[in-house]
């Protein structure tokens, strides 16, 4: 006891013996206090030993004031005292119509399990505590068993929360973008929409940040329409999570096509199926809309046409081909067309002049043809599923028809590329080789 430091910061640096060596040596007889009072000795060596012993003490206890916060008012108040250096548990405590939300002391919120908080601090003096509890509107939310997998989705990763209500999150776990977990409870809503699942215990995750399929799940739905290209050179794809590009073939902005499905990844729209093997992705088309009534779009396009229908080509007064003149040009006629009409993305009719429209029908373009009338099948030889593109006598595509499909031929001609076409009527070519006429 002797040996050890001095607590009084009055003789930082000296022992216990050492200060009473110096009361003493200052209370003994000397020149100038050849008479000292024994009492004041006593006196000073206790006040010593007094003040020593409070800075040794360092199990003092303080007071911990709990309150119960909700709508920015104190609904409740309760408290406990704590020893220096003990830890205790802090409950939430339950009110009617409200959830726990958050536990703060100084403004800075605290990590809590189910809303119980580990107490702890050191003191050298008494003094109080303020620890706040923070409660909001019961959401109504419950939970029923519901066992299954759910897919980490948020780029970000998941956070897990120690509360069904998903407001009390746990600190230091985030899981990562991808993983798959083991679901046990789904969380409901008042509207009963699902807002959260339980992952075990006391551990939820938002819905919003989860799905139930796996990440890059691909799904389809039959949707008959037409989609414009808006962006150039729009890559094809033979697959439909759209990551093997058909190679050289590219689609120009401003053209139609006729589509059979939607593509959906992670339930969100991702591209349309051309037909068979063919997709393109969503977000370098956009879908037209469907009238009540055909739409028509007339582009110039100059070239000669020929009357191949044994019954002639009746002339109409509008593009649509409602009107009708009563004129029908002969079988064998050949006419120069300023226009091209097309109908939902697909040529349908030819101006001949003025407000003169023949129908594709009833026409083929100036090339010679001979042979191969009848019923073309579509059937590319690399791939039976993949449609085929059909193309104008310069080549370039118009749309794609899917694989199996059938439509009329009116003979064989040669294109300027040197290679043999089906006519489809008007100026609609496709390559013999990508089916058979019967």
């Amino acid at each position: 006891m002797l040996n050890t430091k001095s607590s009084d910061t009055h003789y930082s640096g000296d022992t216990n013996g050492d200060v009473f060596e110096k009361v003493i040596a200052a209370n003994t007889p000397s020149a100038a206090n050849p008479t000292p009072n024994f009492a004041t000795l006593v006196t000073s060596l206790r006040s010593y030993v007094t003040d020593a012993v409070k800075a040794e003490n360092l199990t003092g206890q303080s007071q911990v004031v709990i309150r119960d916060w909700a709508n920015g008012v104190i609904i409740n108040q309760r408290s406990t005292t704590v020893t220096s250096g003990q830890t205790i548990p802090l409950y939430a405590a339950a009110h009617d119509g409200l959830s726990f939300d958050s536990v703060k002391i100084d403004g800075v919120t605290q990590s809590t399990t189910n809303g119980t908080l580990n107490f702890s601090r050191t003191f050298s003096q008494s003094t109080t505590y303020y620890v706040d509890y923070y409660f909001i509107k019961s959401t109504g939310y419950t939970e029923k068993d519901a066992r299954g997998t759910v897919y980490i989705k948020n780029t970000n990763g998941a956070a897990l929360y120690s509360n069904m209500n998903m407001t009390a999150q746990i600190t230091d776990r985030n899981l990562k973008q991808g993983t798959a977990w083991a679901s046990y409870k789904k969380v409901y809503d008042a509207q009963g929409n699902v807002v959260g699942y339980n992952l075990g215990g006391q551990q939820y995750v938002k819905a919003s940040d989860v799905q139930e399929t796996p990440i890059g799940d691909v799904t389809t739905q039959t949707f008959n329409g037409v989609v414009s290209v808006i962006n150039p050179w729009t890559p094809v794809y033979s697959d439909s999570a759209m990551t093997k590009q058909i190679n050289n073939w590219t689609l120009d902005a401003g053209t139609r096509w006729q589509v059979f499905q939607k593509v959906f990844i992670d339930g969100k729209l991702a591209g349309y199926n051309l037909g068979g093997q063919q997709f393109i992705k969503a977000n370098a088309v956009q879908e037209s809309t469907t009238p009540s009534t055909p739409q028509q779009q007339i582009i110039p396009n100059s070239g000669v046409v020929s009357i191949i229908s044994p019954y002639g080509a009746r002339v109409y007064s509008d593009a649509a081909m409602t009107k009708d003149t009563g004129r029908v040009l002969p079988q064998g006629a050949r006419y120069q067309y300023n226009n091209e009409v097309y109908t939902k993305g697909q040529l349908t009719a030819f101006n001949v002049g003025g407000n003169q429209f023949i129908s594709v029908a009833d026409i083929a373009t100036q090339i010679p043809l001979y042979g191969g009338s009848g019923t073309f099948t579509v059937r590319y030889p690399a791939n039976p599923r993949w449609g085929v593109a059909v193309l104008d006598s310069n080549l370039q595509v118009l749309k794609i028809i899917p694989a199996g499909t059938h439509w009329r031929s009116y003979g064989i001609g040669i294109l300027s590329d040197g290679r043999t076409y089906y006519s489809l009527g008007g100026n609609q070519w496709v390559p013999t080789d990508y089916g058979f006429v019967q």
